[in-house]
């Protein structure tokens, strides 16, 4: 919990688990009595039957050994999605996030109630009427308990409301660039939208359509696989792990277009707070801290490795690209790039872009 704090990364956190769940919309709503989170995705069921998910021997409906998403959930760093690919989230903590504003969380999807309990790791089962989608119920930890005690969580400040409202709204700004399949967002106070976002993917890149001030982001974005970096350094053979953790090769970066200016930052699918030092984001399946605010660029193991590589496949997809890119950008903002990865010739992570850019030129 130390390393997930405030509200924001709270959101970020249920962003990607409605994201992996292949989930459309996702809302928020910040009512009185907790915060109501509902996507149209639902959850996986082994029947739950039994205390050990059987999946976790017999692989679910996709082969993968992991436990469905009811068993997952209930088991803290249970690590469900470590293994697959069309999965961002791969820890297995960001759940416990919701704990710094909740006591006993409630998750209702395919007609079950499963309320969890940290304290004495039981969850409570029960049937309810079938809906579409997942709903989690958070209700405010706003009376002093055994469990607020137990993981030395202060309770929910008398404005939880209007700060969780507002945080979550600002995540809405630089958060969705990368992900895969949510198609809109909404913030809500008391079933009033406060904050909203439509995206829309093109081929070129991605529209952002911000509401209810009806201002539009749009992104140039461009991607590269990353499998001939990975060969010529061999990362296969020297870290035998990396080919059993079936990470994406796929690098991307994205370039505001229509007179946006942008601070890059490097994204694990959301953003981390690792600056880039240019205008572009870049995005791939890194390796980051656990707080997720940066990602592993230290030490010799295959974590830093693997990053760097990924960082180093986003310079060449400049050089790839560069006449796209020249093209659309004006005259200003493509110096502005330039400059930008000429200042960093000599950093010791990011110095590609420059042999990159340069050569391209």
């Amino acid at each position: 919990m130390k390393g997930l704090q405030g509200y924001g990364i709270m959101a970020l956190e249920l962003i990607q688990n409605a994201d992996d769940a292949g989930a459309k919309s996702l809302c928020f709503d910040a009512t009185q009595s907790g915060l109501i989170v509902t996507n149209d995705a639902e959850f996986t069921s082994c029947g739950l039957t039994q205390v050990r998910c059987p999946w976790e021997q017999s692989g679910d409906k996709n082969g993968l050994k992991r436990a469905c998403n009811f068993h997952a959930i209930s088991k803290m760093g249970s690590r469900s999605k470590i293994n697959a690919e069309n999965q961002t989230g791969r820890f297995g903590i960001g759940f416990v996030s919701v704990y710094q504003i909740t006591d006993i969380p409630i998750i209702r999807s395919v007609g079950i109630e499963l309320q969890l309990n940290p304290l004495t790791g039981v969850g409570k089962q029960k049937d309810v009427v079938p809906t579409h989608g997942t709903e989690l119920e958070l209700p405010w930890a706003s009376q002093q308990s055994d469990i607020r005690d137990a993981i030395h969580a202060s309770l929910t400040p008398d404005n939880v409301v209007d700060v969780l409202v507002e945080e979550m709204s600002d995540v809405l700004h630089s958060s969705l660039i990368f992900l895969r399949n949510l198609q809109s967002v909404e913030i809500r106070k008391n079933g009033v939208v406060q904050a909203c976002v439509e995206i829309v993917r093109t081929d070129s890149g991605i529209s952002l359509k911000f509401g209810p001030t009806k201002r539009e982001e749009v992104w140039l974005v461009l991607s590269r696989d990353a499998k001939d970096i990975i060969a010529d350094r061999s990362l296969f053979s020297k870290f035998k792990k990396l080919e059993e953790l079936k990470r994406s090769k796929k690098v991307s970066i994205a370039i505001p277009m229509n007179g946006l200016t942008t601070d890059g930052m490097l994204y694990a699918y959301l953003p981390t707070q690792h600056k880039t030092k240019m205008p572009v984001h870049i995005n791939a399946d890194f390796f980051p801290h656990a707080s997720r605010q940066e990602i592993v660029l230290k030490g010799e193991g295959h974590e830093r490795a693997w990053n760097e590589a990924m960082i180093a496949t986003a310079a060449h997809l400049i050089e790839d690209e560069f006449v796209t890119i020249r093209n659309s950008l004006s005259p200003a903002r493509f110096w502005d790039l330039g400059k930008a990865s000429f200042n960093l010739k000599n950093d010791d992570v990011f110095s590609k872009f420059w042999g990159s850019f340069s050569k391209a030129a």
